[in-house]
């Protein structure tokens, strides 16, 4: 009988992938593990297939458009005041998902915003109240219902993500997005931030790829490579001797290893929020819907990999108008990628970030109009969920 690497080769042909993927079925010890990596290689089908058709399309547009390949490019990123946009324009289609998000958590938001007199602002407790309802504390009615338009708002975040290629995986237990106050988590040393998280975190999901779970020193350092992340802002996952893989992570893979921070309860998660966190519980909400938006955006107009897709339809963007002698800046077009993808955020010093983030706001806000985008510094979530996975689209 053939061994299963002649099996691998015989059905996706010889090629390190090929090898690769044999290596990983020798270290799957139960069945789950196969059916996890069966589904992983349909997925990666699936977005090379995506990435092809968005490609496609913004080809398409940017020969179309007689103001040149650099100025449709363009439209597409931002604002695009002429409206010549095509239906491929990121703030567009961001605009329009987090409207959607809105519709559905609607009656919270008029309860619980800024400008709201309803009691739930009366009350000081009313965030923690629900809080403790999505975590499953059913004495409070209101609340309920509250906590299940926020469950249905994120439900419909999800899918859509997974239907522009995405790959966040159903969870019943998963209940809040997090918040990392960068400038609080570097105040503390590794050691005390992983004391103090340790017990307040679900440990079971911590497993390798083959589903065995991990022991107490492994959680450990992958704990302390999630706290050099939230520190250093990301740049810790920048590993310089290592080359970068061809047009960055995907875009759509970028929410897994996030999810591996499940906080065991209400206490746990507040508590936390409290000490490392942001105390704004609806800022945090509000911010995760216009953060999902925008990496909903990305994805359904570039693709699973917005930052490969990019750098391919530049490079072709140059061809084009130099072959029709068409002027055009592609400095600008760069800068407003780096800011719309948010690697501009991508950084090292941790203060000259924090004293740069204002400056940063206003300018992203003079070249992108009224995109609200995950590049923009908020209080009220932090975007380690893109940086300690070392994705920069």
């Amino acid at each position: 009988m053939p061994d299963i690497r002649t099996c691998i080769q015989t059905g996706l042909g010889e090629s390190p992938q090929a090898d690769a993927f044999a290596d990983q079925l020798r270290n799957i010890e139960d069945i789950d593990g196969l059916i996890a990596l069966r589904e992983q290689v349909a997925l990666q089908k699936r977005q090379a297939v995506l990435q092809a058709q968005k490609i496609s399309l913004a080809q398409k547009a940017m020969l179309g458009d007689a103001r040149g390949a650099h100025v449709a490019l363009s439209s597409m990123l931002g604002r695009d005041v002429y409206g010549e946009g095509r239906g491929l324009n990121i703030d567009f289609r961001k605009k329009a998902i987090t409207h959607d998000m809105q519709a559905i958590f609607s009656e919270p938001m008029i309860a619980m915003g800024p400008r709201a007199f309803d009691f739930l602002r009366k009350e000081s407790d009313a965030p923690e109240r629900l809080v403790r309802a999505l975590y499953g504390d059913t004495s409070d009615p209101r609340l309920n219902t509250y906590a299940k338009a926020w469950r249905e708002t994120a439900e419909y975040a999800r899918q859509r993500f997974n239907e522009a290629g995405g790959n966040i995986k159903k969870r019943e237990d998963w209940n809040l997005p997090q918040s990392h106050e960068r400038a609080k988590v570097a105040e503390a040393t590794a050691d005390e931030w992983i004391d103090f998280i340790y017990d307040k975190i679900d440990l079971d999901e911590f497993k390798d790829f083959s589903g065995r779970p991990l022991q107490e020193g492994e959680i450990r350092e992958v704990l302390e490579g999630i706290y050099d992340a939230i520190r250093t802002d990301g740049f810790s996952r920048q590993d310089p001797t290592v080359l970068p893989p061809r047009g960055g992570k995907k875009l759509a893979n970028k929410y897994q290893e996030h999810r591996v921070l499940q906080f065991k309860d209400a206490d746990s998660w507040l508590e936390y929020q409290g000490r490392f966190g942001q105390d704004d519980i609806y800022g945090t909400l509000t911010s995760h819907m216009e953060m999902m938006a925008h990496e909903i955006s990305l994805l359904e107009t570039f693709g699973p990999n917005p930052n490969l897709a990019y750098k391919q339809l530049l490079q072709q963007a140059k061809a084009i108008d130099e072959s029709s002698g068409i002027g055009y800046n592609a400095g600008y077009v760069d800068g407003l990628w780096k800011t719309v993808s948010g690697q501009s955020e991508s950084i090292a010093n941790v203060r000259a970030s924090d004293w740069g983030s204002n400056t940063r706001n206003l300018l992203t806000a003079a070249q992108l109009g009224s995109a609200l985008i995950s590049a923009i510094s908020d209080r009220a979530f932090s975007k380690m969920t893109r940086d300690f996975n070392g994705v920069t689209e």
